[in-house]
């Protein structure tokens, strides 16, 4: 059941109140630490005591059952353990927050994230993804900035508020990785809780010292303060949040509670007179953006749902962003070099460092570089995409790097090496740009297949197939040219191509769609070239009539048909993708209907139809759609893929059950917004030779 408009604004209402009595948890310590002194060791010990007493004595009023720890043979030395953690956690915290305040010790403890997502991949084999690997790179870069990690004076003057910061972010991620366990074990979260803030105070009164443990004495207001602090932002805050979740999906109510830090920090402004400098708000966004990436991953991994949008149509995020990053090209391009300059000296302002007086020119040096080196591209016949965006990307790229590359300093390296290396990598970016814009698109080559299938005929010759993918024509270039003079080399008996004919922001444009008959005229095999649609924004019922009509070119619309020579034949399966793994699947059946005793080979856009079409019997799927990622990373792979799979089907071959899978990189290149470029992803024509065997 969906939760009414009302419900809804109860539950956000409840969970931002449950996140603001949270926020107050520094607060309050370092209201205690600065005004009473209170030894952070005595404060974590009270906090736990009066929790462990407030659930006890809540739960057994409210809810006596709940008191009943379940399987106590079994569990109880699980959160023995479980208690130890949160004792060392609020020990660590609380001195991080004596330290360095409640603001940098708030901040710092949200990057355990991060941690977790290490820990879960290395412990429990939980699947470390692209969203999980960025997230830990944000979140590491950001604690060293937020902790002045980078700096080597920072570490002199304040080694033990640095490292026990950085510690208590990941006893965090170890205190969560146990509140998972305990859920997996079927343990209420308040049952875990009174448990664990019990065990957790038996322990942090191992550690107090008679002449110490009533610090406080019979000062009222002090114990006050320390029964709030228990009392309201744990007990209350969590209660709260548990509560929302009644009126909330978890995902929603749990990015809700990353309104922590912020709200922390403006409480310590106003009642604490703490601030923030300008690198320590930078590494904080940093964190944030990591924490937010985890959580909205997770979103994406919850329990299968009504597909909200499907990748390669008008109406999913991707082509929603690309539309509007393409609106930075309004931008006037005499504006730019001015921009990329503030860009620049935004940067070296962060650094408030020796450092930062040799970053501003450099930077803006290659900047400019950027923009003259992609100004050039349409002009030299290389590329027609706009220019504006990816400059400024790259700017921002750089940005980053040269950021990071300040943290080195700590290290002992004296300012002006560090200058001349971030010189060096910047020079290396230029390089890097050089060969994903100018030549890695030009780097066609051709990828040789051969399948035997005992359902051919072994004693004849195999038929030899050309596969062509995603063609997106701007303007016919070099590399189509050279595509063209290496089919006529390579005598295909036949030619199938996958669809996507013309690049996403020349769909319209008539010298695009006269170029692309010009190419598709060039094509020749004797037993004919075959098409289906791809992606619909791009094969508009319109630009495939303006560019496939009165060409010797089939359009296989739902259809099925069978290519022989020499005694050797297969079925062909041309089906048009409307990106909707239902309907086409529902399409793909009515041209099977149960025939499984002939080699059938499914001619379709996009690999997301690949499980579907091996149940049904297909033995070979040609594909294209996700260009292999255009840009690939070593290790990594693809970035962005646009499959509904994600990265399962990224690019090459693939065996789904008994069905052999391929997807082509394909020819063209991304449009709209997106950089004309692949970097370790080259485009490809791929040949088949299928015979029996």
């Amino acid at each position: 059941m969906t939760p009414s408009h009302p419900s809804l604004a109860r539950g956000y209402l409840i969970a931002v109140i449950g996140t603001a009595l949270w926020s107050t948890t520094a607060i309050f310590i370092g209201y205690l630490s600065t005004n009473y002194k209170m030894p952070p060791l005595v404060l974590a010990f009270w906090r736990d005591l009066f929790v462990a007493a407030g659930l006890w004595l809540g739960l057994g009023l409210l809810s006596p059952k709940l008191l009943a720890l379940p399987n106590p043979k079994h569990n109880i030395v699980f959160f023995i353990v479980y208690g130890l953690v949160l004792a060392v956690f609020n020990a660590l915290w609380t001195t991080s927050v004596t330290i360095n305040g409640a603001a940098v010790a708030t901040v710092l403890a949200y990057s355990s994230p991060a941690f977790t997502a290490v820990v879960g991949w290395r412990l429990f084999g939980e699947r470390l993804d692209a969203a999980k690997i960025t997230a830990v790179f944000l979140s590491l870069a950001g604690c060293a900035l937020v902790s002045g990690a980078y700096s080597q004076q920072a570490w002199q003057v304040n080694p033990l508020g640095i490292g026990v910061g950085l510690l208590s972010g990941a006893l965090f991620a170890a205190y969560s990785i146990f509140g998972k366990a305990s859920a997996r074990r079927g343990v209420e979260a308040w049952t875990a809780m009174a448990y664990t803030f019990s065990f957790g105070a038996l322990f942090l009164l191992l550690l107090q010292r008679p002449a110490t443990i009533l610090w406080l004495g019979s000062s009222v207001p002090a114990w006050s303060v320390l029964i709030l602090l228990s009392i309201g932002p744990t007990i209350g805050g969590y209660g709260l949040y548990t509560v929302s979740l009644m009126h909330l999906p978890a995902s929603v109510a749990s990015l809700i509670t990353t309104l922590e830090p912020p709200m922390t920090a403006i409480l310590a402004f106003a009642l604490l007179n703490e601030t923030l400098t300008g690198i320590q708000l930078f590494g904080g966004a940093l964190i944030l953006t990591g924490v937010l990436l985890l959580r909205i991953s997770e979103k994406a991994r919850e329990s299968p749902r009504p597909q909200r949008y499907y990748p390669g149509t008008g109406e999913n995020p991707f082509h929603f962003a690309l539309v509007a990053i393409e609106q930075l090209e309004r931008i006037p391009l005499w504006l730019m070099p001015f921009l990329l300059a503030l860009i620049a000296a935004a940067t070296s302002w962060l650094l408030h460092s020796a450092f930062a007086l040799t970053i501003f020119i450099p930077l803006t040096l290659f900047s400019l570089g950027d923009l003259v080196l992609l100004a050039a591209l349409p002009r030299a016949g290389r590329s027609f995409g706009p220019v504006q965006p990816p400059v400024l990307l790259m700017s921002l790229l750089r940005a980053l790097a040269a950021l990071s590359l300040s943290a080195l300093t700590i290290l002992g390296m004296p300012p002006q090496w560090a200058a001349a290396l971030n010189i060096a990598v910047q020079a290396a970016g230029t390089l890097l740009a050089i060969e994903a814009y100018w030549f890695g698109p030009y780097r066609l080559g051709i990828t040789r297949m051969a399948l035997r299938s005992p359902k051919l005929n072994p004693a004849a010759p195999p038929l030899r197939l050309l596969h062509l993918s995603d063609l997106h024509i701007e303007q016919l270039t070099r590399r189509e040219h050279d595509l063209l003079q290496q089919i006529s080399m390579l005598k295909p008996d036949a030619i199938l191509f996958s669809g996507d004919l013309l690049n996403l922001s020349y769909v319209d444009d008539a010298r695009a769609r006269a170029e692309c008959r010009t190419f598709l005229s060039g094509l020749h095999a004797p037993l004919g070239v075959y098409a289906v649609t791809g992606s619909l924004p791009v094969d508009t019922p319109q630009a495939v009539r303006a560019v496939l009509d009165g060409l010797p070119v089939r359009r296989l619309d739902n259809e099925r048909i069978t290519l022989a020579q020499d005694g050797q034949s297969l079925d062909l399966i041309g089906l048009t993708c409307t990106h909707h793994p239902d309907w086409d699947g529902a399409s793909l059946q009515a041209l099977t209907d149960g025939q499984h005793d002939r080699f059938s080979l499914l001619l379709y856009h996009t690999p997301d139809l690949a499980p579907a079409a091996a149940q049904l019997g297909i033995d070979l799927q040609l594909s294209g759609h996700t260009h292999g990622g255009q840009v690939r990373l070593p290790l990594v792979g693809a970035l962005i893929t646009s499959s509904l799979h994600g990265k399962r089907f990224e690019m090459g071959k693939y065996t789904v059950d008994t069905m052999l899978l391929y997807v082509s990189r394909g020819i063209g290149m991304e449009g709209k917004g997106a950089p004309r470029v692949r970097f370790l992803c080259p485009p490809e024509a791929v040949l088949w030779e299928i015979g029996g065997g």
